[in-house]
């Protein structure tokens, strides 16, 4: 299988896929999917007489991926309205989703390490293959539902699993390492970055927001445990400088 390196590497080949789910599913025109995910009608034209490549196979062989990419498409169909630099950017963030993906098959561990080390390699393997079950069982769920906020609710757990998964991978690779934290010139961005979440905490969207939905309920506690998260997360490193 062709190794991915770098989500610029499978653009093209995403790109490919959603024109192929527009037209499929969607039965858009070639025009609209060109405005919709920023190419040109010619492109579309060429996404779809291309043959089939390994890396499209290799993409469209993952259940996760599928899922992801279908569900990527009905959004970027609901939100034409949205601005062109948004719909890529939500491409953008699907091709680093999907590298995450396919670095999860492919953690490669460090020869002869010490039993400790491979003891904690086992164990973060073990929480990287639960990580993207769940990405995968949450985006099948967001796609097989009608309400627009639950289908929020679940792709924010599938987007954090992936990015739990990314850093697990990243660990397993870096288990003994011990480099410089953050370069102090960065203490002003810090401090702007703390001040912001400081604001965002003092006025709490679950609670200057009534509503009786479960799901819009359970997203505005998310947001707001975030910030939370981010102002602890800024403070820490802020500390080490």
């Amino acid at each position: 299988m062709q190794r991915v390196r770098n989500a610029e590497q499978i653009l093209p080949t995403i790109r490919a896929l959603l024109t192929q789910e527009l037209i499929s599913k969607q039965g858009l025109t070639k025009k609209d999917i060109a405005d919709i995910i920023g190419v040109t009608p010619s492109a579309v034209t060429q996404y779809t007489a291309q043959r089939r490549g390994q890396l499209t196979e290799t993409l469209s062989s993952r259940k996760e991926i599928r899922h992801l990419l279908s569900g990527l498409a009905s959004r970027l169909v609901s939100n034409k309205g949205t601005t062109p630099e948004m719909r890529s950017a939500e491409i953008i963030e699907a091709a680093y989703q999907i590298l995450i993906i396919l670095k999860g098959s492919h953690i490669e561990h460090r020869k002869e390490a010490p039993p400790e080390m491979e003891s904690r390699i086992r164990l973060l393997r073990g929480r990287l293959e639960t990580e993207l079950r769940e990405a995968s069982r949450s985006l099948e769920v967001a796609n097989s539902v009608n309400d627009d906020f639950v289908k929020m609710l679940f792709r924010e757990i599938a987007t954090d699993s992936m990015r739990h998964a990314d850093i697990v991978s990243h660990l397993m690779g870096k288990l003994d390492y011990d480099g410089s934290v953050i370069d102090p010139s960065m203490r002003s961005h810090l401090k702007q970055m703390e001040e912001e979440e400081e604001r965002a905490a003092e006025e709490p969207l679950s609670r200057l927001i009534k509503t009786k939905h479960p799901a819009i309920k359970a997203l505005l506690r998310s947001i707001d445990a975030d910030e939370e998260k981010h102002r602890r997360m800024l403070k820490s490193l802020s500390s080490k400088l």
